[in-house]
């Protein structure tokens, strides 16, 4: 179960891994490691937390670690977005 399980995070590191290097991210190696830890922290905090503060959180989490900017306002939303 442990191997499947570790073949599979594999997998999504080097598919996260390439979402950045499209772009010319300058640490795409780094960007999946990020990448993965918040797909994990997801699992649990879905679960745990209100839906709506989590999906603007992850949307700034996203903006910031792919080097999209956007300022955010205190409610999380993208500004001109929300």
């Amino acid at each position: 179960m442990r191997q499947a399980i570790a073949e599979h995070r594999r997998r999504l590191h080097n598919l996260y891994r390439e979402l950045p290097a499209d772009d010319s991210h300058p640490d795409a190696e780094r960007t999946a490691d990020i990448l993965l830890m918040l797909r994990d922290g997801l699992a649990v905090g879905l679960d745990l937390d209100d839906p709506a503060r989590v999906r603007a959180t992850v949307q700034e989490t996203l903006s910031r670690v792919l080097g999209q900017g956007g300022a955010t306002s205190e409610r999380g939303a993208t500004a001109g977005q929300g």
